[in-house]
C-alpha cells in the first residue's frame, strides 16, 4: 500500500514545469528553483513508528535552494538513485539493526498535472558491510522496500516508515525515483541537500544520464551536494541509558540522578 507525503502549507509546489524535455539529460542543479523558504519541520507522518536512535549523516538538516543535483532534462527528472551509507559502529552502535523509518529532504517535488499532484518515490534498504559500497547495480543483500507517494511540497523535511533489520553493521539507503524524461511525464523531483559538513558520502546514480552505479556528488562534478537522509533504529538495549553498551551501575545512577517527575 502506497501513502502519501507532504504538507498542507506545501501543496502548491513553486517550480512550474512549461515545457516538455528536449532529449538531452545530465546532471544539474534544479533549473526551475523557486524562491527560498525556511526549511519545514519533519513532518510527524509515520512518527509514531519511529525509533529512538538518530544516525544522522548531514549535521545539519538544512535545504539550500539550488543544493541538490539530479539527472534531468529541461527541468523534468529522470531516473535517479540517490543513496547513503551508514557504519553502525561509527556511531557507537552494534552489528545488528532494525531500521524504523527514514527522513529525507525534499528541494522541490512537481507532480505531471495529469498524475493529480502526486509521484512515486521507492525506498529501498540494503544490509551492506563498511567495506561492501560503493558496488555495482544490482546492490546485494536488500532487506527492505517501500513505495510512497509524494505530494507537492518544497523545501520540506518528511519521515517516511519502513522496517528492516541487518546484522552486517552498514546500511546502505538508496531513494528511487522513477524516470519521468523517459515515460513523457512532467515530474520533477530534487532531494534536499546542502553544502554543509557530512559524515558520510552522498552518492547517486541515473542510467539516462550515463551513470549506472553509484558515484559520489563530487564525481559528477558537485562536490558540495551532501543530501539530506537520516535514519533512525530501533533502542535494542533500553536499559542502557549512558549509550557505553553496557547496563551497570552507572545507567542505575543516571536513572537516579533523574528521578522525579518528567518534565
Amino acid at each position: 500500500m502506497k501513502h502519501t507525503y507532504g504538507t498542507a502549507a506545501a501543496l502548491l509546489a513553486s517550480a512550474v514545469l512549461t515545457a516538455g524535455a528536449t532529449g538531452q539529460s545530465r546532471f544539474s542543479h534544479n533549473p526551475n528553483q523557486g524562491p527560498a523558504l525556511a526549511t519545514a519541520a519533519v513532518s510527524p507522518i509515520g512518527a509514531s513508528s519511529c525509533g529512538l536512535i538518530n544516525i544522522p549523516c548531514n549535521q545539519a538538516k538544512n535545504i539550500e535552494p539550488f543544493g541538490s543535483v539530479a539527472c534531468e532534462d529541461a527541468g523534468v527528472t529522470a531516473d535517479n538513485q540517490y543513496y547513503r551509507h551508514f557504519i553502525m559502529a561509527d556511531y557507537g552502535l552494534p552489528d545488528e539493526y532494525t531500521v524504523t523509518c527514514v527522513t529525507i529532504g525534499i528541494e522541490t517535488a512537481t507532480a505531471d498535472p495529469a498524475a493529480g499532484g502526486v509521484q512515486p518515490i521507492t525506498i529501498n534498504l540494503y544490509d551492506i558491510g563498511p567495506a561492501g559500497f560503493p558496488a555495482p547495480v544490482p546492490l546485494p543483500n536488500l532487506i527492505g522496500t517501500a513505495d510512497f507517494d509524494i505530494a507537492n511540497q518544497t523545501f520540506t523535511l518528511i519521515e517516511l516508515p519502513i522496517s528492516a533489520t541487518g546484522t552486517s553493521g552498514g546500511l546502505v539507503v538508496e531513494v528511487s525515483v522513477p524516470d519521468a524524461v523517459n515515460n513523457g511525464l512532467l515530474h520533477h523531483f530534487f532531494l534536499g541537500a546542502n553544502p554543509l559538513p557530512q559524515s558520510c558520502l552522498s552518492y547517486l546514480s541515473s542510467v539516462a544520464c550515463g551513470t549506472p552505479n553509484p558515484v559520489t556528488t563530487a564525481a559528477v562534478g558537485f562536490p558540495n551536494v551532501h543530501y539530506v537522509m537520516n535514519v533512525k533504529l530501533e533502542d535494542s538495549c533500553p536499559a542502557d541509558l549512558d549509550g557505553n553498551g553496557n547496563v551497570g551501575i552507572e545507567d542505575f545512577l543516571e536513572l537516579l540522578a533523574n528521578w522525579g517527575p518528567c518534565p
